[in-house]
């Protein structure tokens, strides 16, 4: 709460205070950061229970309330200046803001408080005779305005004191020369003119009323949560039985909506295809047409040039090859590192055999290849996707390049106009105008039910959700789950169902109205070549739209994909990194072992000559040897006798490495991607 408070007040002094917007931020903010010390004043001591640092003591926070009050004061000051309200208002305003700073100033001059006092007390006491000065200057002012010039000097004359007493207290802080010179002159020109023309007696400042004052600025008390978007991250904080019910809630539920979604797309091709075959609705408009162009063909024509035309298209499938291939690249250089490991572990396995203690690479990295092979799969249906996108493109990219040009082009690429006038207020052609308002009524209809769909707030019964997970003992939480399903996706599978009968009834009756239309047609060569034009331009018109969408979420899936990828390739070179740092451990320890000698084949030092001793006559062992030499024996060593002879001395720097093992062998890391 108190760096809640300090971070409003710097936000409110970074402000620009020449604007309107600027200065009403800085004085809301100045007074909710007086909100947030009054509350931490009021709650701090029965909290800490008196342990509290020195900022939290309450005349800390009482002088710091006082202080944002003051500035919040100051901010309405300059506000009405700007505004240029009367001195009379302007007067009121300063002369409280002067007495805000007068309180801010006392509160910070206890002992407690020293550390504030080198900080804030010049600038207070400064402030306060500023502003005071300020409002003796506007109160003579009105009172000039009113021609009492008398009580308009005294003031003038007090203000100029004041001036001159806070560049004294505030120092270089304090920008007073501006001021200084305003009331200086206003008081010069008052003097002089009661000298020439008024005459009146100056009275004396102590007999003056005192100045009235206006209070603006108040403390805004604390509402919790402080912020319009705050968001309890633990609100969500639920058991894991919980947890793994709602993402199979989450699951089901997106599987059931996308199903639903795909089976109106689908009705929408096939009421597509079938419009395109009978050339509506641009056969009927081309009826006793004024135009050369149907229509609606003018309005697919507008939206595929709003949508950026056939250049938008190739922009977009531009951009497939180098996503996918970037993919396939972090995909496939994570495999290699999988793969490199492997090898690597199996190799040294068979070399060192028992003495390779470690696990194997194949029972740690399965869960990994796993991924990989998810990845993988992903990866080829998206490939499939990419080329049924480029065969709809190929088949229908000279229609888009026509729909893409001007009206007077695309006119001039079709046959001439042949219209049958008297067809054209028939009761066939109405019949036909009305089916075509229905079905357009239906295609509204269907995309108001997909963003239903896609945008459902589920918010409610995920609560409900978890109420249930959580005092179910012993229930099957998929049956909770489908019941749940059953209710949410119950009433738009419903929706579906019926505008997809709809769907069935209205084709049986355009059917019908286009054949009587057929029958009563003119028919010509002309004719023939125009509506088969017509109906291959709306068939293209449709391939737009459906290749606009298609290459819309192929990009965002790639883009989407490539950080998921490069998050699991750094897992994967993570895994690498331990497994080398683990076999570089390994391998250090068998060298160690390798080169250290084994101590059962440790030559055995060999005795001394034995001495023959005479036998005993009594039987009985002697505890001391005897010998018959004259002369003591001293038996001797063999000369330069060294039992470690047949192991050379250990060479200087890294021990000996097996046969087969290459320490400068490992290649580095692979390129790191974006």
């Amino acid at each position: 709460m108190f760096n809640i408070g300090a971070f409003s007040s710097e936000l409110a002094s970074i402000q620009a205070l020449d604007t309107d917007e600027g200065l009403k931020t800085a004085t809301k903010l100045y007074q909710q950061a007086a909100g947030c010390f009054s509350y931490i004043r009021e709650n701090s001591l029965t909290s800490t229970r008196n342990d509290c640092t020195s900022d939290l003591y309450p005349e800390t926070l009482s002088a710091l309330v006082q202080i944002m009050l003051a500035q919040a004061q100051e901010v309405f000051y300059l506000k009405a200046v700007k505004d240029k309200m009367r001195d009379l208002i302007m007067s009121k305003l300063a002369a409280q803001c002067s007495d805000n700073y007068a309180e801010a100033m006392k509160s910070v001059q206890l002992d407690s408080l020293k550390e504030l006092q080198k900080v804030w007390l010049p600038i207070l006491a400064g402030k306060q005779a500023l502003y005071h000065a300020l409002s003796e200057y506007h109160k003579a002012e009105h009172e000039s305005n009113e021609k009492n010039i008398g009580e308009c000097i005294a003031r003038l004359g007090k203000a100029a004191e004041l001036i001159k007493t806070a560049e004294q207290r505030g120092g270089k802080e304090m920008a007073v020369k501006s001021h200084l010179n305003t009331i200086q002159v206003a008081h010069e020109k008052a003097k002089r003119e009661n000298e020439y023309v008024y005459h009146e007696r100056v009275p004396d400042y102590l007999s003056l009323k005192p100045l009235e004052k206006a209070a603006l600025a108040k403390v805004i008390a604390v509402k919790f949560p402080i912020s319009d978007e705050f968001r309890d991250l633990f609100a969500t904080l639920v058991p894991m039985n919980v947890h793994n019910g709602l993402q199979l809630f989450k699951t089901k539920k997106m599987e059931a909506f996308n199903l639903e979604i795909g089976k109106l797309r689908q009705a929408t091709e096939l009421l597509n295809a079938a419009l395109t075959t009978w050339n509506l609705p641009a056969a009927i408009e081309d009826v006793g047409a004024k135009s050369q162009i149907p229509q609606s063909l003018i309005d697919k024509s507008q939206m595929i040039k709003d949508k950026g035309g056939i250049a938008r298209i190739d922009s977009m499938a531009a951009e497939l090859p180098p996503l996918l291939q970037r993919n396939t690249e972090i995909l496939n250089e994570t495999k290699r590192l999988l793969q490199e490991e492997e090898r690597s572990d199996s190799e040294l396995r068979s070399q060192m055999k028992e003495k390779w203690t470690r696990t194997a690479s194949a029972q740690l990295t399965e869960y990994l290849h796993s991924e990989i092979r998810q990845y993988e799969g992903i990866i080829q249906s998206a490939i499939k996707a990419n080329k049924v996108i480029e065969e709809k493109y190929a088949k229908n990219r000279d229609g888009i390049q026509l729909l893409s040009k001007s009206a007077h082009e695309i006119s001039s690429s079709l046959p001439a106009a042949t219209p049958v006038a008297a067809l054209q207020n028939t009761h066939i052609i109405k019949d036909l105008r009305r089916l075509m308002d229905e079905v357009e009524a239906l295609r509204n209809v269907r995309e108001v039910l997909e963003s239903e769909m896609k945008c459902i707030d589920s918010d409610a019964l995920t609560a409900k959700l978890i109420s249930a997970l959580s005092g179910s003992q012993g229930l099957d939480e998929h049956s909770i789950i489908q019941t749940e399903l059953d209710e949410l996706v119950g009433p738009m599978r419903k929706q579906v169902r019926e505008n997809i009968q709809e769907q069935e009834k209205l084709l049986g009756y355009i059917e019908k109205a286009n054949g009587e239309f057929s029958r009563e047609k003119v028919h010509n060569e002309t004719s023939k070549m125009r509506e088969q034009m017509l109906r291959n331009l709306a068939s293209a018109s449709d391939s737009y739209n459906e290749l606009y969408n298609h290459l819309v979420e192929g990009v965002k899936f790639y883009n989407d994909l490539t950080p998921i990828l490069i998050k699991f390739q750094s897992k994967v070179n993570d895994f690498v990194f331990a497994r080398k740092t683990e076999k570089d451990d390994l391998m250090k320890e068998i060298q160690t072992s390798l080169s250290r000698p084994s101590t059962a084949s440790k030559p055995t030092r060999p005795p001394p000559p034995g001495v023959q001793s005479p036998p005993n006559p009594s039987g009985t062992a002697s505890p001391y040897p005897t010998n018959n030499f004259a002369s003591p024996y001293y038996p001797m060593m063999p000369n330069s006798y060294n039992p470690y002879t047949a192991y050379p001395p250990p060479m200087a720097g890294q021990p000996p490495q097996p046969p087969t093992y290459n320490q400068s062998g490992y290649s580095g890391y692979p390129p790191n991607y974006p």
